[in-house]
């Protein structure tokens, strides 16, 4: 669908617009204690990024890039890198891993040891809440491995995670071209998270392993945009055995590819995405677990309608992005099943449309945009919205932002 250069100027700065509000919606809105606000925000804003690029052409055509330019995004990678893994020195240095504070990460590096050890990864650990069992799939502790052998603080790992995904998001999609003012938004929309995540509230790093989840993400985000078969294969298989919120996007993707990209390809992607499955099921000795995994949902909701912990949770839902929060706890098993109706339609729903409408959209945006779409849904329809799980989402807007006015989207 091409469109006149006014027109696609202002939808340009429409999207660029939608990032940035996203970004400050879900870290700065709820710093300044606007929960309210931001939760509406940070929906319609991932909502506008999930549609407007399959809906119009923002291709940047002929545009070229002054070596200023790029040379000016460069600095700011390496200057922007350099503070953030600074910055860690710090927060690593003040925040010594303690379970009673958080659990998640202790764990984590327990279950890496395990596995260098020899020991049984899933066995209870006796340390953590006398005999926690733990609960991740594969793919969430074994980048870990690195830091736990060298004797390192694991959540090195993830600020270079973090850092891998800035790369990623600057130089994985390809030279930018067009407006420099579009360009400095989306840089300030970089910055802005970055330091927010590195400067202020530092629980991201410190306290949650979502790093992992949101390096995985970018790089499905990556390969998707390249049209790398094998590596959207292997980071299906990452962002599956890590979270699982775009199961049901996965086969509707697998159909996109074969009927409209090409059934090589789409075989490929399912090879890879298999054998990614069996590799981290094998290596993580998750194979007998596969039967604890599938049941944590139902311990999940359950553990939700327990009135002795509802106030905890009402005090979770209030203070972070998503929608339950404007709706009656009483609600949340009705909630939850909507979650997953919605996130089981949203897909094929999305792929009917692309299908009925295919000639005025942009293909090349289909896996991206379907993807964000999916995870727009998922995350702000969680009955139990820990804030550091929606950045993911929050990340792959940035991703899409970039990707939108690279060279490579004329490819």
């Amino acid at each position: 669908m091409k469109l006149s250069s006014t027109s696609t100027g202002a939808v340009k700065y429409l999207l660029a617009g939608a990032v940035l509000l996203e970004v400050l919606a879900q870290t700065y809105g709820f710093y300044w204690k606007l929960p309210i606000a931001a939760s509406l925000v940070y929906f319609a804003a991932g909502l506008a990024v999930a549609l407007i690029p399959v809906w119009k052409d923002l291709s940047p055509g002929q545009a070229t890039e002054a070596s200023w330019i790029r040379i000016a995004g460069i600095g700011l990678f390496t200057l922007l890198a350099a503070w953030c893994l600074w910055r860690n020195v710090h927060l690593v240095a003040a925040a010594p891993l303690d379970y009673r504070q958080a659990d998640m990460l202790p764990i984590l590096e327990t279950m890496a040891q395990r596995r260098l050890n020899g020991a049984a990864i899933y066995a209870p650990i006796e340390a953590i809440w006398a005999g926690m069992r733990p609960i991740y799939l594969p793919a969430m502790w074994l980048p870990f491995l690195p830091a736990v052998w060298l004797q390192l603080d694991i959540r090195w790992v993830s600020a270079l995670l973090l850092v891998a995904v800035m790369a990623i998001i600057v130089f994985g999609t390809g030279r930018q071209k067009g407006q420099v003012s579009i360009r400095l938004i989306a840089w300030l929309a970089l910055i802005l998270l970055y330091y927010y995540i590195f400067g202020l509230y530092n629980t991201l790093i410190t306290l949650s392993e979502e790093p992992v989840v949101v390096f995985y993400y970018l790089l499905l985000a990556w390969a998707l945009f390249r049209r790398w078969p094998v590596l959207t294969g292997l980071a299906i298989a990452l962002c599956l055995l890590s979270r699982y919120s775009l199961v049901f996007w996965v086969p509707v993707y697998l159909v996109y590819q074969f009927f409209y990209r090409s059934r090589r390809e789409a075989y490929t992607t399912a090879a890879a995405l298999a054998g990614g499955l069996i590799l981290l099921l094998t290596i993580g000795q998750a194979w007998d677990q596969l039967g604890f995994f599938l049941q944590l949902q139902e311990s999940y909701l359950d553990e939700l309608l327990d009135p002795d912990k509802s106030w905890s949770f009402i005090a979770q839902i209030g203070n972070n992005p998503g929608l339950i929060k404007f709706l009656p706890f009483s609600g949340i098993a009705s909630w939850h099943r909507l979650l997953i109706i919605g996130s089981i339609l949203i897909p094929p729903a999305a792929l009917w449309l692309f299908r009925k409408y295919r000639s005025g959209l942009q293909d090349r945006f289909f896996g991206l945009c379907s993807l964000k779409l999916c995870l727009v849904y998922f995350y702000n329809m969680l009955t139990i919205p820990y804030s550091y799980l929606f950045y993911p989402s929050t990340f792959l807007s940035l991703f899409i932002l970039f990707a939108a006015f690279s060279d490579k989207n004329d490819a």
